[in-house]
């Protein structure tokens, strides 16, 4: 049926298309355009009904319209719609004007046209000047191509994990169609909508691509398996003992083969199994091959020695004894340890110290006590149980057990100085410090080296204590004289030779005398060198006498009368005796002269009635004097 849309056509295009409109200076002029189209039954197409006219350009557009088509060929609709300057009216009115595309959708095959109409004006001098065009569409609507064949190959040849993409070849030319595709074992082979396959198991599939009329192409696809080339174990030997176990693994090449399994086997299942997993157990002493092969069908395999040795008896305990122990320092002490069960494979021990700078242990237990401190003494089993036995040790130190002094009496005069030395017994005593102190620090101080400074007159005791705890001790007691001489002896001093030789007092000397080598007269020190003439004569009351190294002479008659000397020792500095010296000791029992003596004077020792001993040694020269001394004894 074909449609005539003058009815639906705007007024405005009516009227001015009819020439109502304002004035014109002439008629409308009419045109006509002739267009040609070739579509394919269900697509569309555009027309442009403006561009398609032949309006001269100096018309301007300002509508369009659908004229006549047939329905059972067509659907039109608008595709755009442009507007346009506004169009003059009469009584100085104006409208809007616009044109448009149009969107043509063929139905059916055969041929028909379709009308379009186009309006323009343009001003003159005298009015407006319109002018109509219609442009006839000449449409040819013809059946779409229809595939004939589709071709795709027959056969493939795939290996799992492979993947292919088809590009089929459809028949006829220009036919529009969309393909579908298919498996006939989507385990073997997989396809996606685009045609792109990918092996997965071996086996085989049938491919199918099936054009929307039905058309279709089938290809067969052939999977194949990939094959192991190689099998390797991560170990080539092994040892073991009776009821451990070991797993071995298998590499595979390539990575990506079909089938990776493996069957394990034993050559001697008496000596060990394996399990599927390709874990040994060791079963008895002896030796054999575990295999790997592959069961893929390539036949490839790799082999395993294992050495199966009989079990080990752990350790079970360790005992140390003693437990506890205690050491002096330098001490040593062998511990004897037990271990159980006596028929443990591997009884051997390492000796371990928790400080060996308190004691040590050697490979045979023997601890040697080092330093004060209390240490665990460790023996581990070597055959990795992890036993182990302890031995606490308790080390003590060695304490001083005596000080001995060198010396324990001593003179000294103020404001001099002296070094009391101390020998600690015994001499591998752990802590040898020792600590000085005075028994009035106003008489004499000590230092910590044991010097002593004498500071005013008095007797006291220099004491030397351990450091370490035993309280052990010594002493010294020291008589601290003044440095100027103020004994009871008389001295006559030589200023020339800074020497003193003692005198008689006026007073007898009498008691226990002391005397003195050094003595200090008027600020000056002099040297005690002789005993005077009569410097003892008649002093009855002297008991005894002390002479002291510094003597080297004894004048004459200087004990002369001396009735209360038993004894006396002649200091061996001493050179000459000289007469009369000893005259009158009537109490005298024994005296030896030193070897120093050269010379002894005449009648030195005239009537010593009670003298019962005398050594004279072979250095005296003067025999002469002693006969005689002999003849008036």
């Amino acid at each position: 049926m074909k449609k005539n849309l003058f009815n639906n056509v705007d007024l405005r295009v009516l009227l001015l298309s009819t020439f109502l409109c304002l004035p014109f200076s002439m008629k409308a002029d009419v045109t006509f355009v002739h267009k040609y189209v070739n579509v394919i039954v269900g697509e569309s197409f555009i027309i442009y009904p403006k561009s398609d006219s032949n309006i001269s350009s100096e018309y301007k557009c300002y509508s369009t319209f659908i004229q006549q088509y047939e329905t059972a060929f067509f659907t039109i609709s608008e595709y755009t719609r442009t507007k346009v300057d506004r169009v003059p009216w009469y009584n100085n009115m104006y409208i809007e004007g616009y044109y448009c595309s149009y969107k043509v959708t063929a139905q059916k095959t055969g041929e028909s046209e379709i009308v379009m109409g186009v309006s323009t004006y343009k001003k003159g001098n005298d009015g407006l000047y319109p002018q109509s065009c219609y442009v006839k569409y000449h449409v040819t609507v013809s059946e779409k191509p229809k595939v004939v064949s589709i071709s795709i190959p027959n056969t493939l040849s795939l290996k799992v994990g492979s993947s292919y993409t088809f590009t089929p070849i459809i028949y006829e030319n220009g036919a529009s169609t969309s393909l579908s595709w298919s498996t006939s074992n989507s385990s073997v082979v997989s396809v996606t909508k685009n045609g792109k396959i990918k092996a997965l198991a071996p086996g085989t599939a049938t491919i199918t691509c099936t054009a929307t009329n039905g058309v279709s192409a089938q290809c067969l696809v052939t999977v194949s398996p990939i094959y192991v080339t190689s099998i390797s174990l991560n170990k080539s030997e092994v040892n073991i003992k009776e009821g451990d176990n070991i797993t071995l693994v298998a590499t595979i090449s390539p990575s990506n083969a079909t089938n990776k399994d493996i069957e394990w086997s034993s050559t001697n299942n008496n000596v060990a199994i394996v399990g599927t997993t390709g874990t040994v157990v060791g079963i008895s002493e002896g030796t054999c091959y575990i295999k790997a092969t592959t069961k893929d069908g390539s036949n490839k395999s790799a082999s395993c020695l294992v050495h199966v040795e009989k079990k080990s008896i752990l350790v079970e305990s360790i005992v140390l004894l003693p437990t506890s122990n205690t050491l002096k320092v330098g001490e040593t002490t062998t511990l004897i340890a037990t271990v159980s069960p006596q028929n443990a494979t591997n009884s051997s021990l390492t000796w371990s110290s928790s400080d060996e700078s308190v004691a040590t242990v050697d490979n045979n237990g023997k601890v040697t006590a080092v330093s004060a401190g209390e240490v665990e003494i460790t023996a581990i089993a070597n055959d990795g149980s992890g036993i182990k036995g302890t031995c606490c040790i308790i080390v003590s130190p060695i304490l001083v057990e005596s000080i001995v002094l060198n010396q324990t009496n001593a003179e000294i005069t103020v404001g001099t100085s002296m070094t009391l030395v101390a020998s600690v017994s015994p001499i591998n005593a752990t802590n040898k410090n020792l600590s000085w102190s005075s028994s009035d620090s106003s008489l004499a101080k000590v230092d910590e080296t044991g010097m002593v400074t004498a500071l005013s007159k008095g007797k006291v005791t220099i004491t030397v204590t351990a450091n370490d705890g035993s309280l052990t001790s010594a002493s010294c007691v020291l008589t601290i004289i003044s440095d100027e001489y103020e004994g009871d002896l008389v001295f006559d001093y030589n200023y020339d030779t800074k020497e003193a030789t003692l005198i008689s007092s006026p007073n007898q000397y009498s008691g226990d005398i002391i005397i003195p080598s050094n003595v200090k007269h008027e600020g000056m020190n002099f040297l005690v060198t002789a005993l005077g003439d009569d410097c003892f004569y008649q002093c009855s009351g002297l008991t005894s006498i002390e002479i002291p190294s510094s003597v080297t002479s004894i004048g004459e008659g200087a004990f002369s009368d001396c009735n209360g000397l038993t004894y006396i020792e002649i200091p061996s500095s001493v050179t000459r005796i000289e007469r009369w010296t000893f005259r009158d000791c009537s109490n005298l029992t024994s005296i030896e002269i030193p070897n120093s003596v050269t010379s002894i004077g005449g009648a030195a020792f005239a009537r010593c009635k009670k003298l019962t001993s005398i050594i004279i040694p072979n250095s005296v020269l003067l025999l002469l004097k002693i006969m005689l001394f002999l003849l008036q004894a």
